[in-house]
């Protein structure tokens, strides 16, 4: 056939069964492509609708954990629950405007160590939390605008780096066993197993139990539906009933919008307060990046992200909400099948809808074993990934790189202290290093960070 209009052609596409190829005969339109195209778009909406819903609902959990964290601290529950729907939708389509499927969120161990170590213990007002929140998310902004925030968290040893998470995961372990009087104080020991009889004790051990066999069977929003499964019997026993309205408007932020306050009542809060905010910028710009690294990795070098969730930390603040990172629930959409904007679309809707259940997750809030399940099973998957990345370095790690990251192990869930762990970490990296001769391995940021921690424990931890 001499007309070109006539000649026979191909087309190839790659569809999620394998490669297969169409041949046609026309104008250099193809046979059937419009339905072709029609079903990929199809496929391509519902999976990412399928990864937002998972995604949304597995952060769901935060919705309470958090705001009841920053409600013993002495912040309205509404105007907490308002700050943080706001802050995560608003960060969310943010990562939409980025073509990323990830979530922005508070993220809860980080709020657990503010609220339960430097607020109660301390003494620091929910209103210099909110400062301090904004002026490492300022700082850490700038910095990643710029190289020099990957060279900070480049400056963290290694096996400091890796044995982070598993600080967080055990502290939440701790939080959520405590919280649910699974683990009480004890006159012999630091702690002892707390009486089974106790309705709180029940429900705790049954969500977890829940949660975990979720887990094992793979199911997305296991975190979500095991702290339902405790809600579901606490109500069926009368330990806590739906309001007569469960929908409301948002409200209360004029309780919390604008609060914050960073002045120190003396030189040593002072102190105090500076070695909490290099503590929580060297956190977030390290779990950020890891979790960017991990979820996206393309976009991991974009310079746009990290400043992006910095300023949604700092807009938060303002609001009265603490800081912001890359949801660990972007994990379940990623691995539904979310590989683009629509994901964050799809779970920022959620997301609104979520905004006007104050009432609800107030109820459940009230009573405290329900985030028993999401705390303690979050924080043992934390401490699982640890695991995972110091077994992968074992066979080339000796002793003066593990003992850095079982310090830090050890003394961040006894101290509650963030700060004091990685303090201590990276104290003893040092130290081991000189002790044995290894100079050249310790960059000039670890000696800065190793000097910036020393007068932390001298002046700013009494």
């Amino acid at each position: 056939m001499k007309n070109a209009e006539n000649r026979w052609t191909t087309c190839q596409f790659f569809n999620s069964c394998g490669r297969i190829r169409l041949i046609y005969y026309g104008k250099g339109e193809p046979f059937m492509s419009n339905r072709t195209t029609s079903l990929r778009e199809e496929n391509v909406w519902r999976s990412e609708l399928k990864a937002g819903i998972t995604a949304a609902g597995t952060l769901l959990a935060g919705f309470v954990v958090v705001p009841n964290l920053l409600v013993q601290a002495g912040m309205s529950f509404t105007g907490a629950y308002t700050a943080y729907a706001i802050t995560s939708l608003m960060g969310t389509l943010c990562m939409a405007w980025l073509r990323l499927p990830l979530l922005l969120a508070p993220e809860t161990a980080v709020a657990g160590w503010l609220v339960c170590l430097v607020s109660i213990s301390q003494g620091v007002s929910w209103q210099q939390l909110l400062g301090l929140t904004a002026a490492a998310s300022l700082v850490g902004a700038g910095l990643w605008s710029t190289t020099a925030g990957c060279r900070i968290v480049e400056s963290l040893p290694e096996s400091v780096r890796q044995a982070l998470p598993g600080g967080f995961g055990l502290m939440l372990i701790l939080m959520g066993l405590s919280q649910g009087r699974l683990v009480i104080s004890s006159p012999w020991s630091l702690t002892m197993l707390g009486n089974f009889q106790d309705p709180l004790v029940y429900f705790g051990l049954l969500g977890i139990i829940a949660t975990l066999a979720l887990l094992a069977m793979k199911v997305h929003g296991a975190l979500l539906y095991g702290m339902l499964v405790t809600a579901v019997l606490a109500l069926l026993e009368g330990f806590w009933v739906l309001p007569a309205a469960p929908f409301l408007l948002p409200e209360g932020l004029e309780y919390t919008a604008g609060q914050l306050n960073l002045l120190p009542a003396n030189g040593a809060e002072a102190a105090r307060l500076a070695g909490t905010g290099l503590a929580l910028l060297l956190v977030l710009g390290s779990l950020n990046f890891g979790s960017l690294r991990a979820l996206c990795p393309e976009a991991a070098k974009d310079r746009r992200v990290l400043p992006v969730v910095f300023g949604v930390s700092l807009l938060g603040s303002l609001l009265g909400s603490l800081p912001v990172t890359i949801a660990p629930a972007s994990a379940g959409g990623v691995m539904s099948g979310g590989r683009g904007r629509l994901t964050a679309v799809f779970a920022a809707a959620v997301l609104l809808l979520a905004l006007c259940c104050e009432p609800v997750l107030a109820c459940m809030a009230d009573f405290p074993v329900m985030t028993v399940p999401v705390l303690t099973v979050s924080g043992l998957l934390l401490l699982q990934q640890s695991l995972q990345e110091l077994n992968h370095g074992v066979g080339t790690m000796d002793l003066v790189d593990l003992v850095p990251a079982a310090c830090l192990l050890i003394v961040m869930p006894l101290s509650w202290n963030i700060a004091a762990g990685l303090g201590t970490g990276i104290l003893s990296w040092c130290l081991m290093h000189v002790c044995a001769g290894q100079f050249r391995r310790i960059r000039l940021g670890t000696w800065l960070l190793a000097a910036a921690f020393l007068l932390y424990f001298l002046y700013g931890s009494l």
